[in-house]
């Protein structure tokens, strides 16, 4: 197992002690043969996948090019592999805001990612991490995905790193040609210890899972829209069946096969191609559009819960749901359905009550309802939702020139808190 850390300075130069070759490059092609011999194409050491990483020297002026994979050494087309050039981004994303954890709020601002904490005024930590595209926040606070494009001559590379804050440490996942790869969708995984993602390569679309505390691949599954990991279950997915394999069981490759059949898939229950599973111990809740189907591990069978989405609040006594062009809170617990105030459209929960974005006048207005869809409070500052903390307090920011401007609405107080964070 090899580990990837790579640590940022503030012009984006990368050192890694654990690369013998000097720099990281990326499979981007299926087929890729690790050949045991430059010249003799005989002898295949191994095949690799798009998004396997290997380190390999940076410059080369041949067709191939010498690597090392899992302690192994050969050659590949020097075609087939992105190198990575120690340039993160090239494109200068715009501020925006990250998310929060608690009170800690996460910004990207001329280039830094701040931490500013609401009750002590201030920022407490600010970090150079220079141009970046985008900014993917996990379960875990201070663990993020970071995505940068750089390139020349038609050439647009994604590179994609994971960055742990308090450390600033990063951790190298890969660099992708978007004329042969692009990234569908990322997704961190059972409390941030494994991020997936969804590649398309050459027409064909796989997912690839990563553990983030070293960036290895760990998995893969061709022919998958997505997956999930559930205590010590790994459940796949695409427009026709669910697999799964015990996660000490996992394997490199884990492509349908009948004997991880768990489920064929209905067409109710894909939403724009994707699954919404949740797991509670031996069962597996399936959203569709009919309701929500409960699969018993134990007794291998399908049934029908009592749930109608898995929506839920956080005690899941609440659960929202949409039926022909309506929407409702269904209290599980005195089992009654109330419908969603007329005129607004929900947003999420706030333990018993909700948020719901509506209009007063002619403004779009957030408002926080009970669940009986009586008005608690009428938002008066906030016009966009950048953070959501407890008791249905909610954060916005906005950046002009060297200044932030950050409020914070709090409908208990029945009032908003200006905040100006100077760079």
């Amino acid at each position: 197992m090899t580990k990837r850390f790579v640590f940022l300075s503030v012009i984006f130069i990368f050192f890694s002690y654990h690369n013998l070759f000097g720099v990281f490059a990326t499979v981007n092609k299926w087929g890729t043969k690790i050949y045991k011999e430059k010249e003799n194409e005989k002898e295949v050491i191994s095949e690799l996948i798009p998004g396997m990483v290997v380190s390999t020297k940076k410059f080369s002026t041949e067709d191939k090019i010498e690597i090392t994979y899992n302690g192994k050494k050969g050659w590949v087309y020097k075609s087939n592999i992105v190198i990575y050039n120690n340039v993160f981004s090239e494109v200068e994303a715009k501020s925006f805001a990250v998310t929060n954890y608690g009170e800690n709020l996460y910004f990207y601002f001329k280039g830094n990612l701040n931490k500013f904490n609401i009750a002590e005024r201030k920022i407490l930590k600010r970090y150079k991490i220079g141009f970046v595209n985008q900014i993917l926040p996990s379960t875990k606070e201070g663990l993020f995905l970071l995505e940068g494009v750089c390139g020349t001559d038609g050439e647009e590379i994604h590179n994609l790193l994971l960055y742990e804050y308090d450390s600033n440490k990063k951790v190298y996942i890969g660099s992708f040609d978007k004329n042969f790869v692009s990234i569908e969708s990322l997704m961190f995984l059972k409390d941030s210890e494994y991020l997936t993602i969804r590649y398309k390569a050459q027409g064909k679309r796989f997912v690839a899972i990563y553990k983030t505390i070293n960036g290895d691949l760990v998995s893969y599954a061709i022919d998958a829209l997505g997956c999930y990991i559930f205590d010590d279950i790994v459940v796949f997915y695409n427009e026709k069946r669910i697999w799964f394999l015990k996660q000490d069981r996992i394997l490199l490759n884990s492509s349908y096969s009948d004997d991880k059949k768990l489920l064929n898939v209905e067409k109710d229950w894909l939403w724009e191609n994707e699954l919404i599973l949740k797991m509670n111990f031996n069962e597996l809740f399936i959203e569709t559009k009919k309701g929500v189907l409960k699969y018993d591990f134990n007794k291998k069978e399908l049934f029908k819960s009592d749930y109608v989405s898995l929506n839920f609040n956080a005690d899941k006594s609440l659960n929202f749901y949409e039926k022909r062009d309506r929407e409702y809170i269904k209290d599980l617990q005195e089992n009654k359905i109330y419908p969603v105030q007329d005129g607004v459209d929900f947003q999420f929960f706030v333990e018993t009550n909700y948020v719901a974005l509506g209009k007063f006048g002619k403004m779009n207005t957030f408002f926080l309802f009970s669940k009986k869809a009586e008005e608690i409070y009428r938002y008066k500052a906030i016009d966009r939702i950048d953070f959501l903390l407890p008791n249905g307090v909610l954060g916005e920011i906005n950046f002009e020139s060297n200044i932030c401007f950050l409020i914070i609405e709090d409908p208990i107080k029945k009032r908003f808190f200006p905040y100006f964070i100077k760079e």
